[in-house]
């Protein structure tokens, strides 16, 4: 019998294992990306700055948002004017994660124009996102694709 509940106990745990969050550098899809892009913008919505920078894993939130202004937060959602996918490098032992790149315009609460690029993947613990702050004027740029003017030209919605 106890060989009967150790069989099913390594059962569970290697279901619950097998169940969990996509590995780190796996691209969500743009559904998946969608949704968090959602999530931000009813995070920035409400002003909650900390949930929104949570979301993030660059160190970068709180000086983004200070240029941003935490009073500029747009009143309705950022139109997203296309999507590209950057895919996941490695340099060494240093990883590079890919994912869903969302280029995105609107009009802040001061009724000034802006654009921005939000990264959407995964960090082996759920999505994540590189600039939250997305009423900024942050490009998301790689080795394929550095930021450059000619690169990233201004996005009219």
């Amino acid at each position: 019998m106890s060989r009967v509940l150790i069989s099913v106990g390594i059962a569970f745990v290697l279901a619950a294992c097998s169940a969990g969050a996509p590995p780190a550098g796996t691209i969500p899809t743009v559904d998946q990306a969608r949704v968090l892009l959602d999530e931000l913008v009813d995070l920035a919505r409400a002003k909650d700055f900390d949930g929104l920078c949570r979301v993030s894993d660059d160190g970068n939130c709180g000086r983004l948002l200070e240029d941003a202004g935490r009073d500029a937060v747009p009143p309705d959602p950022p139109t997203v004017v296309a999507t590209r996918i950057m895919q996941t490098t490695r340099s060494g032992d240093r990883l590079s994660p890919g994912g869903v790149v969302f280029v995105l315009c609107g009009t802040n609460a001061f009724g000034e124009h802006y654009d921005s690029e939000m990264l959407v993947f995964h960090d082996g613990g759920g999505l994540r996102a590189l600039n939250p702050i997305y009423w900024g004027p942050t490009r998301i740029g790689d080795s394929a694709n550095p930021v450059t003017a000619e690169t990233f030209p201004p996005v009219r919605c």
